[in-house]
């Protein structure tokens, strides 16, 4: 039998876990999104600057403008790099999820099982938690603290309607 204490840090695991899964995925739609966003902007500002180029556009100071904006553009993709990132992105959040799952059966297996012990509890959590740690370190990504609290609530409000923590 696992002792609340124990079951206590299993779902302090859960949530850790829970949280970190859904903050990838949401820094995977933003990376994703951004990728989107400079694909529009390259081929508007590409057509307005081969429009500007060819004289179907008759200020000069347009043209240089879209000639700008398009390496700006360009430069700006070359440094973030959101389709990298965004392909790395995806593996860490399968790896995440897999964790959250392996987690959560951990969970309802020692609310449900009487066989298990605190240590055995606690060093399957360990080991989940330290796989999860190891997913979320392969990629360096700035942090967002407003998004990563967000996931946080979500999480927690999901687990405990989920699991009853």
């Amino acid at each position: 039998m696992v002792s609340n204490q124990a079951r206590e840090q299993v779902w302090d695991s859960l949530l850790e876990i829970a949280q970190a899964s859904r903050y990838f995925d949401a820094l995977r739609t933003r990376y994703a999104r951004w990728r989107n966003v400079v694909r529009v902007a390259l081929a508007l500002s590409g057509v307005g600057a081969l429009a500007s180029l060819i004289g179907l556009v008759s200020s000069p100071m347009l043209a240089e403008a879209m000639v700008a904006f398009v390496a700006a553009i360009v430069v700006l993709d070359l440094i973030i790099d959101p389709a990298t990132v965004t392909a790395k992105l995806t593996v860490v959040c399968t790896s995440l999820e897999q964790r959250e799952l392996a987690i959560r059966h951990l969970w309802q297996s020692i609310a449900t099982e009487e066989e298990w012990t605190d240590n055995q509890a606690l060093a399957a959590s360990s080991d989940i938690l330290k796989a999860a740690h190891e997913a979320a370190s392969t990629i360096d990504v700035p942090t967002h603290q407003r998004l990563s609290n967000q996931c946080a609530a979500v999480a927690y409000a999901v687990e405990l309607q989920r699991h009853g923590g």
